[in-house]
């Protein structure tokens, strides 16, 4: 019986989205993170604010953070969504793959695993779809960069977040809105690169649609248990 493939169109959109959205919240992040190093440098430097200025910074800053972990959180849901769908459908137009369809989305929550092993599914899942698909011309190099910045992204944003709570002063303060502003500056190209990452993968989905499924008796991939992936609102 043929295995059908489930619609993934509808989830690349929407990552493709979030995507476009955290794009334009790691700018505002840089932005206002510069207003802010600004001020603390005035006041380092020994200038007299007002209160209001301050607290003005303070309420920006406590406002454009709260918007980053919104756009990030669903973000993350429509991409690591599209992600397992389409590892779901690749499993049914090839056999002998290392990972499962439950790999694609809990790769990403288990601390250690998840400095690698999403990287290795995603490359899995390209190289594998490029193979199956005999598309010589296409490539998986931007699936190392869009990792490599992935990676950085989190380091600093780590270091940027724990320096700020620990600052007692001025110059802690300066520091890590410096890495904040870094954070931000290596965040653009990582969430243009992911973006990348899916619309290319999308661009070949149809093609991979097309093909024929494997001979019946072929060894199956997938785990018992990975339908309950088709309860999941498209």
């Amino acid at each position: 019986m043929e295995q059908r493939l489930r619609p993934n169109a509808q989830r690349s959109r929407n990552a493709i989205t979030w995507l476009w959205i955290m794009v334009g919240v790691e700018v505002l992040m840089l932005l206002v993170n510069y207003r802010h190093l600004a001020l603390l440098q005035r006041i380092q430097q020994g200038e007299r604010l007002t209160e209001r200025s301050i607290d003005n910074s303070d309420i920006a800053m406590g406002l454009a953070s709260l918007l980053y972990l919104v756009a990030f959180i669903f973000t993350a849901i429509t991409f690591i969504k599209w992600f397992r769908r389409a590892f779901y459908n690749l499993q049914r137009r090839t056999t002998g793959l290392q990972h499962t369809e439950e790999w694609a989305a809990a790769a990403w929550f288990i601390p250690v695993l998840n400095l690698f092993k999403p990287y290795r599914i995603m490359h899995e899942l390209y190289a594998r779809t490029i193979k199956l698909l005999g598309a010589s011309s296409a490539s998986s190099a931007h699936v190392g960069w869009w990792w490599t910045f992935w990676v950085l992204t989190g380091i600093l944003g780590q270091v940027a977040f724990r320096l700020d709570m620990w600052a007692e002063d001025p110059e802690e303060l300066i520091l890590s809105t410096k890495f904040a502003m870094a954070e931000a500056c290596i965040g653009i190209p990582a969430a243009l690169l992911a973006l990348s990452v899916v619309q290319r993968y999308a661009a070949m989905e149809p093609m991979m649609a097309a093909l024929a499924t494997p001979p019946p008796g072929a060894p199956r991939t997938d785990v018992p248990g990975s339908s309950s992936e088709g309860s999941v609102v498209n």
